[in-house]
């Protein structure tokens, strides 16, 4: 086998944990950067109530005015920039990985009947080429496919569910309590929507983290199924990998 066979479990596997890190990371700076700029407007409102001599009323409406943007900047915008984000990254990555992994399947058991994918190929394609190949079970692919729902519905109509072409499949996951949410025009959400809209997609971050995990845990099972490396350890003087 070619070393990038070899090899390949284990990169998916640190690549994959390196993500979660950055998530975790991301998430952790976000709320630092959210928690100074509320401490700095009130230090400002404090000096700008001494200096120009505020009644506390006004003080007050100064105060309010300031969080009113602070808030449409980190809870409407921000927060949902974040995720975002990051649910379209951990798509690229899987694809990216799906790719590489098809790749090594071929080295590993030889050319299929059917032509290894290109790159570009959606995550649909690459698990139906997989399971010509190997077999695991058909669970491990529902975050998957849950993912790229959400995922073509950020990069298709910015979030809107009402102007997805997977409406139903939004709702659906919606109702899963996975720690995605559609928006009610209106109502009340435990998160505030990207501007302020109804039927737009709430992500919180127990779906972040899920999705690495489930992600992982497919790619594991998948080497494995297809007698590919995911751990090494040294033996002897030499590498064993397992």
């Amino acid at each position: 086998m070619k070393s990038d066979t070899i090899w390949f479990g284990l990169l998916a596997k640190s690549a994959f944990s390196g993500l979660g890190e950055y998530y975790r990371k991301s998430e952790s700076l976000f709320e630092s950067a959210r928690e100074k700029d509320s401490l700095e407007i009130q230090e400002e409102i404090k000096t700008l109530a001494r200096d120009l001599r505020l009644s506390k009323d006004e003080e007050y409406g100064e105060w309010s005015l300031k969080m009113q943007e602070h808030e449409e900047q980190y809870d409407m915008l921000f927060t949902n920039f974040l995720r975002y984000s990051f649910i379209v990254l951990a798509y690229l990555v899987l694809e990216d990985h799906l790719h590489r992994f098809c790749m090594a399947l071929q080295d590993a058991k030889g050319p299929a009947a059917k032509p290894v994918l290109k790159p570009g190929s959606n995550a649909w394609e690459y698990r139906e080429y997989i399971n010509t190949r190997v077999s695991v079970q058909a669970s491990l692919w529902e975050g998957v496919e849950d993912l790229r729902f959400i995922r073509n519905c950020i990069t298709h109509a910015s979030g809107n569910v009402a102007r997805s072409n997977c409406r139903p499949d939004l709702h659906r996951i919606a109702n899963k309590n996975v720690g995605i949410s559609i928006s009610s025009r209106g109502i009340a959400d435990k998160m505030t929507p990207l501007y302020l809209e109804g039927d737009m997609i709430l992500i919180e971050p127990q779906y972040c983290k899920s999705v690495v995990h489930d992600i992982g845990v497919l790619l594991e099972t998948i080497c494995k199924a297809a007698d590919l490396p995911t751990t090494m350890r040294f033996e002897n003087g030499s590498i064993i990998f397992d």
